[in-house]
Order: C-alpha cells, then structure tokens, then sequence
C-alpha cells in the first residue's frame, strides 16, 4: 500500500522534465491562467505534471484544449515560436502580402525582440486583420509585453496572458484553415510541434 503511494507521487516527475521549457509543475498551475472547458477540468488529477495532462487530452480527441493548454504552458517567446511554425503549416505560398508580411513580422521578433518590430508587428497584424491565422499571431506578437498605448502616450500595461490568449486563438484559427475534415489532425500535428518547442532549446538558444 505504501510502496503504491510513493510511486503514485513519483511518478509525475519524470513527465515534467520531459518539458523542460514549461516551467510549471503541475497541469493546475497551467489551467489556473484561463477558462478551460469542463471536459478538460475533468481529466485533470491534484499534482497532476503537465504532459501526462496533455497526454490525457490528445487521448480523448480535446486538441482544441491541448492547443490553449500549450500556449499557456509555454514561455511567450517560446509561445509565438510555436504559433510561427503552426500558421506556416496551413499558409498557401501564394498568400497575400499582408498575410506574408504578419508572419515576417512575427519571425523578425522572435528572431530579436525589440520593442520597433513588437509596433511593426501590430501594423501588419492590423493589415493581414485580426480574423486570420497570421494577424492574430502578429497581435499576440504586440500582446507579448510593453504597453498598449501609443509610444507617445502614458503606459497601459499589457494584461499578463494577453499574448497567450492570442496566440491559442491563432493556433486555433490555424487548425482549421484547411477545413473541417482536416482540423482534427491539423491540430494533433500541432500540438506535437508544441511539444517538440516545450522539449528542446529555441533556435536563439543555439547560435
């Protein structure tokens, strides 16, 4: 009985170093950051590390969920990284401009924050508009920190998950830009890329 209690505390460790890029411990911490639906509360156990609670998800076809619960998890550059690598999958190359010039603005800044490409990321978002994979990604690119206001203007804070709720709605968005019958699996592949940059040191990490 005691041996079964140890292991069941133990066990989540090894999953949580397996993200090594999503610095909370436990899957609670992450759903404490938004709304999520009752379906994926309900999968959810106290202590619970964060990908067995992905695991949990991808297994019941919730990948809606496992997408938000990604861009909540990851660290906000790390965030927009995956939602750069996620609406690339699903733009045409024959996109139009303001749609190539938004994921140009989120691939400048992630390459090399700064707060010139966070104001150009909002201008391209506000060209490809707000509705599309690619704008959303480039608001959330704005929302990743700084102020809301204009740089002449006093500060308005941005809120604290602004740039996750964002870059959720954009992956989402994504995942269903090649229809309906092909969401399901669009959104697997994605939350795999979102493990895969939760697991690995960011191309900025590497030069």
């Amino acid at each position: 009985m005691n041996k079964g209690k140890t292991t069941a505390r133990a066990s989540p460790e090894p999953s949580a170093k397996a993200l090594p890029k999503v610095a909370a411990a436990t899957a609670e911490e992450v759903l404490a950051r938004y709304e999520a639906s009752k379906d994926a509360l309900a999968l959810v156990k106290p202590g619970m590390a964060p990908e067995p609670f992905l695991d949990r998800l991808q297994g019941v076809g919730l990948y809606e969920d496992a997408l938000a619960f990604l861009a909540y998890a990851l660290p906000r550059r790390e965030a927009l990284w995956w939602g750069l690598a996620c609406v690339r999958k699903v733009t045409p190359a024959d996109a139009p401009p303001e749609i190539a010039a938004a994921l140009a603005a989120t691939d400048a800044w992630t390459a090399a924050p700064s707060e010139e490409r966070r104001r150009a990321a909002l201008k391209a978002a506000e060209a490809a508009t707000y509705g599309t994979p690619a704008g959303c990604l480039a608001l959330a690119v704005f929302f990743n920190e700084g102020s809301l206001a204009p740089p002449d203007c006093p500060p308005i804070p941005v809120g604290e998950w602004f740039c996750a709720r964002t870059v959720a709605a954009a992956v989402h968005l994504g995942s269903l830009a090649l229809g309906p019958e092909q969401s399901e699996k669009t959104a697997r592949d994605y939350v795999n890329l979102g493990i895969g940059v939760a697991s690995q040191p960011a191309v900025w990490e590497k030069r």
